[in-house]
C-alpha cells in the first residue's frame, strides 16, 4: 500500500488542476464522435475521473 501512496502522491498531486472536467469532457466528445457505445479501456486512468464520465456511454475498464 505505500508504494501506491507514494506513487499516486508524486505523478497526481495537481490532477485537478492539470486535468479540468471540460478537457476531460472534450476528450470524451471527441471519442464520441467516432464511437457511440461498446467498451472502453482508460490506460493510465490515474484516479477514473474520465471513466465516470464515460460510462454513461460505454462499459468501462481502467487500469494505471
Amino acid at each position: 500500500m505505500k508504494f501506491e501512496n507514494e506513487y499516486f502522491n508524486e505523478n497526481y498531486a495537481n490532477y485537478n488542476k492539470q486535468n479540468p472536467k471540460r478537457k476531460i469532457k472534450s476528450y470524451l466528445k471527441e471519442i464520441l464522435r467516432y464511437k457511440k457505445s461498446g467498451k472502453l479501456l482508460d490506460m493510465g486512468c490515474a484516479y477514473g475521473v474520465f471513466i465516470e464520465y464515460a460510462k454513461k456511454y460505454f462499459d468501462t475498464y481502467g487500469t494505471d
